[in-house]
């Protein structure tokens, strides 16, 4: 009878908690999907080419972002409107990190654009804030219920299935929630960078910021016929 209560009870908790989580993650979708619209309006940007063409770029996911630079010529631009696009278009890492691991549910990865990274710290914190939240519910359910009928029977709680569960439940979900923003706060060191390299390699900048189709001019010694040193000069000029 006392193993049958136990499980109506797990049941109904579970039920109930299930339906809970759903909500929030249904309710962090929907926050995702304003925020990254937000996002992604605000990272935006209109350029007109000089042939009077113009396009909308930026506020997309990595592989959109190469499909815009390899339809459109951006490398016709002049330096300093590829340097302002360059900047514009690039990410932050650094505050995206600390927004995924102190706010969680890929809220810094939206910042990036980066969908699949947002919609994964979504279901890592739903998933393991609903572990916690069943385990809690456990513990209450057994304190108004079971605790009562386990101190008038004198059942030590060594030997209290649910209360165990309860407890369980509550560590590894705390564990596992922990682990899932370490995890979300290292997606942007690694989604960043990616996003940022494709932003400068297709408009021509160097890391330094400065420009990669600039005239450079080296120098390197050479040995001529007569066993004379020399010193050769090679230039890379633009032709745009």
């Amino acid at each position: 009878m006392r193993r049958a209560m136990i499980l109506i009870t797990v049941v109904l908790v579970l039920s109930t908690s299930t339906v809970f989580a759903a909500d929030e993650l249904l309710i962090s979708l929907i926050g995702l999907g304003l925020d990254t619209a937000s996002t992604i309006k605000r990272g935006q940007v209109e350029v007109l080419f000089p042939e009077g063409d113009g396009v909308t770029i930026g506020g997309t996911g990595i592989r959109k972002l190469k499909n815009t630079f390899e339809e459109h010529d951006f490398l016709t631009l002049p330096y300093e409107e590829r340097l302002e696009l360059s900047e514009r278009l690039s990410v932050s890492i650094t505050w995206p990190v600390f927004k995924n691991l102190l706010f969680g549910f890929g809220s810094g990865s939206a910042l990036q654009h980066d969908t699949l990274g947002s919609i994964s710290g979504i279901i890592i914190d739903s998933a393991t804030v609903g572990i916690f939240s069943i385990g809690l519910s456990v513990l209450l359910i057994d304190a108004m219920f079971l605790a009562p009928l386990r101190s008038l029977s004198g059942t030590p709680a060594s030997q209290d299935e649910l209360l165990l569960l309860g407890v369980n439940l509550m560590k590894y979900g705390a564990i596992a929630f922990a682990g899932g923003r370490v995890i979300q706060a290292a997606l942007p060191l690694f989604y960043g960078p990616r996003y940022n390299k494709v932003v400068r390699n297709n408009l021509g900048i160097n890391k330094d910021k400065s420009d990669a189709f600039g005239m450079n001019l080296g120098f390197a010694p050479l040995l001529n016929k007569e066993g004379y040193l020399q010193w050769q000069v090679a230039a890379r000029i633009p032709l745009q």
